[in-house]
């Protein structure tokens, strides 16, 4: 998965049936057009696991907020982004029939989901459904057509309760979230739980992504393509495309962890052993949802977050 956020343009099939698939990624509008889908066709693309998505913003909003941080933190102009997010939401706005949402089970996808059923449950539509795709079908997604299932209540609701603790100021409430019972969206849980492992570790101030890098290196791997496989691996449900995994790489590079060939710098052994604390050492700041990631503290062995600023 390459997260070129640009969004593919819509497109519309050979038939003029009324329904809207939305789905998770330009490739697999792509297939889905080669394998004759009705309907109209959207790739739904934001790397909404960065940077900020704050509460209480309309869909264009919140548009807004994202197309000027994306627009600074990939390479794409401001310009591009406004139409291309402008699109998608004139698409989602103007259609008013049936929809179907395909979606993968992994971080990346699955707040993406939250986002677009927290849409519809203020924007009802006569029929929506959702299939969801295993990264094994990603090459006969028409084949999962009978497998989709249309979205309950429960569903929905769990899907607005999700997406205003994920814009939360405080990162705790995912966590309340996590309490409850998510079996209504069975793949939620486990991506939020993934979410919450990449605020800055009690262990070393580093965040699962990090620490995965240093391991890396610290094993002798020292290429950018072997440890962006070596952290798909890692992670085992990929999320996290190459674009953001090499900003992840600069940044410990910046922070002197690991050196211009990526290797594991003396200072970042130190920080992999827990023995110094990369925030303390490097203050830096970044958005995760509707927080900074200094607001909390992921706690490895008891897996909460822990320590926050709010208290």
């Amino acid at each position: 998965m390459t997260d070129t956020y640009y969004l593919e343009t819509t497109l519309r099939t050979r038939s003029t049936d009324d329904v809207l698939h939305i789905t998770c990624g330009e490739s697999n509008v792509i297939t889905l057009r080669q394998q004759s889908v009705e309907g109209e066709l959207l790739s739904w693309i934001d790397v909404l696991h960065e940077g900020p998505v704050p509460p209480g913003l309309t869909l264009e909003e919140l548009s807004h907020v994202r197309v000027n941080w994306l627009a600074s933190a990939y390479p794409a102009t401001l310009e591009q982004a406004r139409r291309e997010f402008g699109l998608r939401d004139r698409t989602i706005q103007r259609h008013t029939g049936r929809v179907s949402l395909w979606f993968e089970k992994d971080l990346f996808d699955q707040l993406q989901l939250i986002q677009i059923l927290d849409y519809y449950s203020r924007h009802p539509v006569p029929e929506l459904n959702l299939v969801t795709i295993d990264h094994a079908d990603l090459g006969r997604l028409i084949e999962l057509w009978p497998t989709r299932v249309p979205v309950t209540a429960e569903m929905m609701q769990l899907a607005v309760e999700a997406w205003k603790a994920f814009r939360s100021p405080d990162p705790r409430d995912i966590q309340a979230l996590l309490a409850t019972d998510t079996g209504a969206l069975p793949h939620l849980g486990p991506a939020l739980r993934r979410y919450l492992e990449q605020f800055p570790w009690t262990t070393n101030g580093c965040n699962r992504t990090e620490n995965q890098i240093l391991r890396a290196a610290d094993q002798g791997v020292c290429t950018r393509a072997a440890l962006f496989e070596l952290n798909q691996v890692a992670d085992g449900l990929p999320f996290m495309g190459d674009l953001t995994f090499f900003d992840y790489l600069d940044r410990l590079i910046a922070g002197g962890l690991l050196t211009s060939e990526y290797a594991l710098s003396p200072l970042g052994d130190t920080v992999l052993a827990g023995r110094r604390d990369w925030l303390e050492i490097h203050p830096h700041e970044r958005w995760m949802g509707g927080c900074l990631a200094s607001m909390g503290r992921w706690n490895p062995v008891t897996e909460r977050i822990e320590h926050t600023a709010l208290n």
